[in-house]
């Protein structure tokens, strides 16, 4: 009733399976590779950003209620590409070097959205309005995203 394999073309069986895999698995690891070789190296050449530095950069005055939440907007978008703060630059492109972080090389909006409402607090209406960072120009970048999330505090 059954169609047991011989013990000879089991191993045959085996052998094919491994062909196949074998360029796939080889094909995925140097991937994953390339993508951490390329990852270190840009780490290797971030130039960190002070709050002071990351605030004046955006355009904020010092020291005022928007300078903190610049802050706290930058505290999120850092834990969610699992780096400190001061990685992250107001003019890092979501289209270029946000790629490189953690989270942001697969955004997901819900997740960011419960983040930023745990930081800053913000309608889910005005939630519903902040775009998508890789639907908009490929030169958007943290200070766009936090100039409009400002704007849309006030």
């Amino acid at each position: 009733m059954g169609s047991d394999l011989s013990e000879e073309e089991g191993k045959m069986l085996i052998y094919i399976l491994l062909a196949i895999i074998s360029p796939v698995l080889l094909m995925s690891y140097i991937v994953i590779r390339k993508k951490s070789e390329t990852n270190k190296s840009f780490f290797q050449t971030i130039k960190t950003c002070s709050d002071e530095n990351f605030i004046l950069q955006c355009g904020i005055i010092s020291n005022t209620k928007d300078a903190l939440v610049a802050l706290k907007i930058r505290n999120v978008i850092a834990k969610l590409g699992r780096v400190p703060p001061e990685y992250i630059s107001p003019h890092f492109r979501f289209t270029n070097e946000m790629l490189h972080f953690y989270f942001w090389n697969n955004f997901d909006s819900v997740i960011f959205a419960n983040e930023l409402q745990k930081e800053i607090q913000i309608d889910d209406i005005d939630l519903e309005k902040i775009k998508h960072p890789y639907s908009l120009d490929k030169n958007y970048d943290v200070k766009d995203m936090i100039n409009i999330i400002l704007k849309l505090r006030k």
